[in-house]
């Protein structure tokens, strides 16, 4: 997709003042975003709208469009990482050492410090984080909160070091 259109799409998102317009071109973003792998500039664009619309949206309907393309997003990386229906599988082919490697406790925590560090990379603590905050706006606020204590649960069971995720979070900037 030519990046002069979506970047039309992207200043709709943020301008347009039609509610069920703006809720629209969240879903087409977040198909552009699916379909872009190729496109890392323009997978970054969409990531830093969808924090914004998730943050300063005034409707409901466009900010739990967004807070569902951040599920999306969090069940992808653990799913890259060996996660399927919630449960880490006990073995999986490494692309790197072109193995299959055993998941043990270690190997399960070294990939949740990776997921950790990939969602901080493209705004999605940043996003939770202001979207649990949210006094205004209770159902979008719950859901983010449902769905930090979910990413939390996960990383009190295999271990992962509080003191990294409250550096993630304490690292977190206002999404502009």
């Amino acid at each position: 997709m030519e990046c002069n259109m979506t970047e039309a799409i992207i200043l709709l998102s943020k301008r347009e003042n039609e509610v069920t317009v703006r809720a629209q071109v969240i879903i087409v973003l977040t198909t552009v975003f699916n379909f872009s792998s190729s496109f890392p500039h323009l997978q970054k664009q969409i990531c830093e709208t969808m924090c914004y619309t998730l943050i300063h949206g005034n409707d409901t309907r466009v900010r739990l469009y967004s807070l569902l393309f951040w599920i999306k997003r969090i069940e992808e990386k653990l799913t890259l990482y060996g996660m399927v229906d919630g449960k880490f599988l006990e073995c999986v082919f490494s692309f790197n050492s072109k193995k299959i490697l055993q998941l043990t406790e270690i190997e399960i925590k070294k990939r949740l410090k990776c997921v950790l560090k990939e969602l901080k990379e493209i705004d999605c603590f940043k996003a939770l984080k202001h979207a649990v905050a949210d006094k205004c706006d209770v159902t979008v606020s719950k859901k983010s909160w449902q769905v930090s204590k979910k990413l939390n649960d996960l990383f009190d069971k295999y271990g992962v070091e509080k003191d990294l995720r409250m550096e993630l979070a304490n690292s977190l900037e206002i999404c502009t």
